[in-house]
């Protein structure tokens, strides 16, 4: 069963500039106090600042496991949409705000200056939770079925065993222990009938409804492709081709079924390649969709054309 990771490379990065933010705040509380110079009120409000984005930042980007059994029958997990807050421009985010204090403090003095600071970013805040998000507002409900996309003015559904595909652009964590990966950043599911793919992005939780839509959409993919190997004899698994002779990458090299073979994952903002290494030290690579099907499907025809 697919589980979030705790994103603990993290801390090895933000830790120090949260530690970094208390000693601005408390040098500032030290210049105000005891020097009773009121300039030290800059380094109060900035440490504050910047400590408090660290923590939020940690405490949202921190996963425990996430259970994703099947919702019981007759029950609906909803998820809905917001605006991301936490992005590749928070360390912006976090300059603009502190050089906005400073110039409300040049500008207008310590307490004119300082609360019209707070003001600007309360706005902030406020317009990241109530001002709609891209695409409007829409909600997700997951069920033991189906996945239910509601907006304003629509409504689709698309059950599990239509879905076809699923592509995931999962966030990349670099931990102690190797590389490790999320499946909560975008999905995009091909389905029966589509014209174009389906995208389930910015949702609140979206780690745990991204981990709920590919558990439960996983073995209908999987049995699908089978289906389609078994009756056509061939199947695409994303960049890679996969034949009774084995599996051909997007540059036209080819690697015959053998038992020995190595799989590995290289995880980007991209998605998910699949590196095929033989015992000889030829290899294969190619981007291909969730990586649990494509791993299992290649496992499964592996055994099967090597066991004799």
């Amino acid at each position: 069963m697919p589980t979030a990771v705790s994103r603990s490379g993290l801390f090895a990065r933000l830790v120090p500039l949260g530690v970094f933010g208390l000693l601005l705040a408390a040098t500032g509380t030290f210049l105000v106090v005891a020097e009773d110079d009121w300039t030290g009120l800059i380094l109060v409000v900035g440490g504050v600042l910047v400590a408090a984005m660290v923590g939020l930042v940690l405490a949202l980007s921190v996963r425990t496991r996430v259970p994703t059994t099947k919702p019981p029958p007759g029950v609906a997990i909803r998820f809905r949409a917001r605006r991301t807050f936490f992005t590749t421009a928070t360390p912006l985010l976090v300059i603009l705000v502190m050089a906005a204090v400073v110039g409300a403090w040049v500008l207008w003095g310590p307490p004119l200056g300082v609360g019209r600071a707070v003001l600007a970013v309360v706005a902030a805040v406020t317009w990241v939770f109530f001002v709609p998000p891209e695409g409007g507002r829409r909600t997700y409900a997951v069920t033991a079925d189906e996945l239910v996309i509601e907006s304003a003015d629509s409504r689709r559904s698309v059950r599990w065993d239509d879905v076809e595909s699923v592509w995931h652009r999962p966030f990349v964590v670099v931990a102690g222990d190797g590389l490790q990966h999320r499946y909560d950043d975008r999905l995009e599911l091909t389905t029966t009938g589509g014209t174009r793919p389906l995208v389930v992005v910015g949702a609140h939780r979206q780690a745990r409804l991204s981990l709920m839509i590919v558990d439960l959409s996983r073995e209908h993919v999987r049995r699908r492709l089978l289906a389609t190997f078994a009756r056509e004899g061939r199947v695409q698994l994303g960049e890679l081709s996969v034949d009774h002779d084995g599996v051909q990458g997007p540059d036209g090299r080819r690697l015959p079924w053998e038992a020995d073979w190595r799989v590995r994952s290289q995880v980007d903002e991209q998605g998910v390649s699949l590196v095929v290494r033989a015992p000889q030290g030829q290899t294969v690579a190619g981007r291909v969709p969730e990586e649990g099907v494509a791993r299992e499907l290649l496992t499964t025809l592996r055994d099967q054309f090597t066991s004799g």
